[in-house]
């Protein structure tokens, strides 16, 4: 994830890829045992798309989304929103464990590092 630039997690970034699972699943049938799997990878596209700032109609459209899949897809947008900003909190909260004080403890989190088993 280090190497991956700000491009790659763009709306337009996004809506390719749903492109591309989309011409994928037109060239599969419901029982390929990809078929799901392409199925969902093209959800989380469209969701991220969207809360990334793709107008929805284009995601629709290029998705051949019905209403109620769209639905589906909003749903899954807010909790892609909810999780990021758990997420985003959870980091924050470890970047203040992480301060340093300029204090030379041997164990700055309080406690000796981990051992590998």
């Amino acid at each position: 994830m280090a190497h991956e630039s700000m491009e790659e997690h763009s709306g337009l970034a996004y809506l390719g890829r749903l492109s591309r699972w989309q011409t994928m699943l037109q060239q599969l049938t419901s029982d390929d045992p990809t078929y799901k799997d392409i199925v969902d990878q093209k959800l989380i596209a469209a969701a991220e798309a969207l809360n990334r700032g793709i107008d929805e109609r284009t995601v629709q459209v290029l998705g051949r989304y019905t209403d109620f899949e769209m639905a589906e897809i909003r749903s899954a947008a807010e909790e892609f929103r909810v999780d990021d900003a758990e997420f985003d909190r959870e980091a924050g909260t470890h970047t203040l464990l992480q301060y340093d004080d300029g204090d030379d403890d041997d164990f700055p989190t309080g406690r000796p590092p981990l051992r590998p088993v």
